[in-house]
């Protein structure tokens, strides 16, 4: 008898609370992405997921700091160049 996990029990692009050590690694996936930016801007006012390469935590930080969407994707972009080197 064997049991598959559901998409959501592995599922990087929405890890669950506690479950953020591979952000890192599709945070990489994203900077290369050609549609990085587009996906951040869909997801800024998501509260769950990983979009455009920032996490739930970011996009919350950065609201909750009065940051401004154009200034929130150019410090991810900085970051996500950060997580290249």
């Amino acid at each position: 008898y064997q049991t598959h996990p559901t998409p959501e029990d592995y599922n990087p692009w929405f890890p669950e609370h506690g479950k953020h050590k591979l952000l890192k690694n599709v945070q990489k996936q994203c900077a290369a992405c050609p549609v990085r930016e587009q996906c951040f801007e869909s997801g800024w006012d998501d509260e769950y997921g990983v979009w455009g390469g920032s996490s739930e935590k970011q996009r919350r930080d950065w609201k909750k700091d009065g940051v401004a969407f154009d200034e929130a994707k150019v410090l991810l972009s900085e970051h996500l160049e950060n997580l290249q080197v």
